[in-house]
């Protein structure tokens, strides 16, 4: 009993040292200093600004004790299998204990000059339950974990995607940082809960099991095993404080650097045009070092960790040896005796470091949940909230848009507006041209519709009702949109273009009816005849980021994306900019015929156009002309009353307009 209370209060000392939470009803834990903002609170209010450097802040216990529950909680899906995989290892751990006890009698038997064939095939039988028990562990553990990282990958990516526009404008965020949650973190996670479950089990039995045998062989001998538990575990705590520290330091290189070759990658063409090869591989060389320099300085102290228990296991066999033959020579022992305590001596060794390594795998697990939780609870909170405030789904006869006294800035460029009171009206049914200078705010009016940023001052109504109180995912399903930045996903032209039906999920094969409908959004975006033209047509994959097209030809993809889905106002944020004059007038064309039979109610129902353009060409067949400037309306009305205001004529060139009157 004393043996196994000592055990108990070694693994708690392990847990201490080493900084995992306590269960209620015990002492409180000091206040444990976690390296980043990852390991921080997880209220956006209270966090820190992150930082890739390694900054240090108190977790407050009952926080740590909550976290710690709940990465804990993804592990009560897989109970059974995890259950059975205890099981496994608990057979192949008693059956190990009993292999040492065995050859110890053999070799007893054997220098008497007996070999009983009982005891042989007793050895036999253990070996086979032992590889029985093993194979039950490893299955059963690894299917929980997998399933473990499988479906807590598909619950974060699912919360990246409810993220707010601004959440991916922080530097943290970007793409190889979340990338390196949904690959490293998650694994990371589901391996540290499965294995701890599994190894655990197998090393408390097999330290707990070789103690209580060792003490039956000889308390003398197990004595002096049990003395230099104290030095081991003091230095496998500061071990494991370190290592936290250190992966959490690499975990956060590695993000920069994959969020580096990333970025440059996706730019492959200018990089190559611009001969900076040699220039990004220097580069990228310097992101690359600082990733070896910290697994270097980790590998560093796994060196003298290892060492260190090496020489302790020397240090003890020698002991024991030692101690042994003086026991031999007194008739206290015998040579199958030694040998058999020298063997759980290594069993028990070896079930202390896996019980280190596991309270330290479960610091870097839990550091990991604490990424992936931070996201999740951040969209969870954004969910509640939608949910918990009515949101309209109206059935609008009025289309009007109305921005009234306006004032906008981003999240993370505070301090510059970018409108200061706009006041501006969308009329349905025509199309309105909103023209400015570069940075003036155009595009911005296109992510406010949309509900992808919410302004700080005045009211946005749609059809008399204010666009906050409206459904997102409704607004949304109703707005064609097609950016500056045309995103298309790798696959096929009519993946891509069937991509805006609402009801489409992606790999799904299309029908014939809406293929139809994918074919005639590609005739009024003026892209049939060379998706037509291509020897695939419309099988023809675009491939990443649509990098095998055109600009041209992807944006008329992208307009046809938009128009397929039959949308009640149709957003152009210079969408026509990289078509050549021909094209871009069959578009247009295109659109005005399209709002014209929304007028004349022979289509479904009336469109509204708001595009953003610079080009006169394009400029000129609206209907309304909307003319930006200091974040306020300079001018508004048709081309005729715009024409005689100073801005207007500066942004489209005075002697294009000169020579459009004269024509």
């Amino acid at each position: 009993m004393r043996v196994v209370l000592g055990l108990g209060g070694l693994w708690l000392g392990l847990g201490r040292v080493m900084g995992l939470p306590r269960a209620p009803g015990m002492r409180r834990w000091a206040s444990v200093l976690q390296p980043r903002a990852d390991f921080g609170p997880t209220s956006p209010a209270q966090r820190p600004k992150p930082s890739l450097t390694n900054t240090l802040y108190v977790v407050e216990p009952a926080q740590r004790l909550g976290s710690f529950r709940r990465y804990l909680g993804l592990a009560k899906v897989e109970v059974p299998f995890i259950a059975g995989a205890v099981i496994g290892v608990a057979l192949y751990s008693a059956m190990t204990l009993a292999i040492p006890a065995g050859f110890g009698m053999l070799i007893d038997y054997a220098s008497k000059g007996e070999m009983p064939l009982g005891t042989s095939m007793q050895l036999l039988g253990c070996f086979v339950l032992a590889a029985a028990g093993k194979l039950t562990g490893v299955w059963c553990i690894g299917y929980a974990g997998e399933r473990i990282i499988s479906n807590l990958r598909t619950r974060l990516y699912a919360s990246i995607l409810r993220q707010p526009a601004h959440f991916f404008d922080l530097p943290e965020n970007r793409t190889g940082s979340l990338l390196q949650r949904l690959s490293m973190d998650c694994s990371s996670v589901g391996g540290s809960l499965t294995q701890a479950a599994t190894n655990g089990s197998m090393s408390l039995i097999l330290t707990m099991g070789s103690v209580g045998i060792m003490l039956y062989f000889s308390p003398l001998l197990t004595s002096m095993i049990l003395c230099l538990i104290p030095p081991i575990a003091v230095f496998a705590g500061g071990y494991g404080r370190t290592v936290r520290r250190l992966q959490r330091s690499i975990y956060d290189a590695i993000a920069s650097m994959g969020s580096a070759a990333e970025d440059r990658l996706s730019a492959i063409r200018t990089i190559k045009t611009l001969t900076a090869e040699e220039r990004e591989k220097i580069w990228f060389s310097t992101k690359v070092q600082r990733v070896f320099e910290r697994s270097l300085l980790l590998l560093k102290w796994r060196a003298a960790y290892e060492s260190f228990l090496q020489l302790a296991g020397y240090g003890a066999g020698y002991c024991i040896l030692w101690a042994g033959s003086l026991l031999i020579a007194s008739g206290s022992l015998t040579p199958g005796v030694l040998f058999s305590f020298m063997l759980y001596t290594l069993y028990c060794g070896t079930g202390l470091i896996g019980l280190a390594n596991i309270v330290i795998d479960l610091n870097k697990g839990y550091g990991a949940s604490l990424r992936v939780f931070e996201i999740i609870e951040d969209a969870e909170g954004e969910e509640k909230t939608r949910t918990t405030t009515p949101q309209l789904t109206p059935s609008l006869t009025d289309w009007t848009v109305d921005f009234k006294d306006i004032s906008f800035a981003y999240p993370t460029r505070s301090e510059a507006l970018v409108y200061r009171g706009l006041n501006l009206t969308v009329h349905p049914a025509r199309s309105t041209c909103i023209v400015g200078s570069s940075g003036c705010g155009k595009s911005s009016l296109a992510l406010l519709l949309l509900k992808l940023f919410e302004p700080i001052g005045g009211v946005i109504t749609l059809g008399g009702h204010n666009l906050a109180d409206i459904d997102d995912v409704w607004l949304r399903q109703k707005i064609g949109y097609i950016g500056q930045d045309i995103a298309l996903f790798d696959g096929t032209i009519a993946q891509n273009i069937a991509y805006g039906f609402t009801s489409y999920n992606w790999g799904d094969p299309i029908d014939r009816w809406l293929y139809s409908v994918v074919v005639d959004a590609a005739v009024k975006a003026n892209a049939h005849d060379f998706i037509s033209a291509l020897p695939e047509g419309y099988d023809t994959f675009v491939g990443e980021s649509g990098r095998s097209l055109s600009a041209g030809e992807k944006q008329r993809i992208a307009i046809a994306r938009a128009l397929v889905c039959n949308p009640y106002i149709l957003i152009l944020d210079e969408a026509t900019s990289a078509l050549d004059s021909e094209s871009e007038e069959v578009v247009h064309d295109a659109i005005i015929k399209l709002i014209q039979e929304s007028k004349n109610h022979t289509g479904k129902h009336e469109l509204t156009v708001l595009m953003f353009a610079h080009k006169l060409s394009a400029v000129s067949k609206a209907d309304h002309i909307v003319v930006l400037h200091n974040g306020t309306v300079a001018v508004e009305g048709g081309f005729e009353e715009v024409y005689k205001n100073e801005i207007f004529r500066s942004l489209m060139g005075l002697e294009d307009l000169n020579r459009l009157k004269k024509s």
